[in-house]
């Protein structure tokens, strides 16, 4: 919190600054010990702290690990100019094939893993921003593996924006060119 205190100090009157991502993908799979907040907890505390101090820029939060499937468990800011991020990397067999053991040469669209899946896959995350009075959805990392066989990516990338632009969600791709995988 006293990190974010003095970001915040330093860029409150920026305008190259254009939001706080509280903290990238936290970690928590279970109770923290006595004494220490959970994540709700804590990302409330600082995106206080960085209110009492800058009450412009936007804040960014989002569920452990920034994924979807936790998004249930994230209790809203209740603040202004804040907007809920997650990281969406479903079907990982596809996304991230030829890494981790995964075999090579998996396609989309699959009976199992198509438009309807994806779509499936981001249930909880529909929920949550209605359940929040619309609250501003980001994407901040998606991809596809570059060696993906035929046609498989561009239909994939075809599907997952065209879910993501129905639902007006902000998004990010991750990360065009920063490794030879994507």
């Amino acid at each position: 919190i006293r990190a974010w205190q003095k970001i915040a100090t330093r860029f409150k009157d920026s305008s190259t600054i254009w939001g706080y991502d509280l903290l990238n993908e936290p970690a928590q799979f279970s109770r923290p010990p006595a004494g220490l907040k959970d994540w709700n907890a804590l990302g409330k505390a600082a995106a206080l702290a960085i209110r009492a101090i800058d009450p412009a820029h936007t804040l960014i939060t989002g569920p452990r690990y920034y994924n979807p499937r936790y998004i249930d468990k994230l209790k809203p800011l209740g603040l202004p100019n804040v907007v809920y991020t997650i990281h969406f990397y479903e079907p990982f067999k596809f996304l991230h094939q030829g890494f981790f053991g995964l075999p090579l040469n998996a396609s989309y669209p699959t009976k199992k893993w198509n438009k309807k899946a994806l779509l499936k896959a981001l249930e909880k995350v529909d929920a949550f921003q209605k359940k929040n009075k619309k609250a501003k959805m980001f994407v901040g990392e998606f991809s596809v593996i570059r060696w993906a066989p035929g046609d498989s990516a561009a239909k994939y990338l075809r599907d997952i924006l065209s879910i993501f632009e129905k639902k007006k969600w902000h998004w990010t791709y991750h990360a065009f060119r920063d490794a030879d995988a994507w």
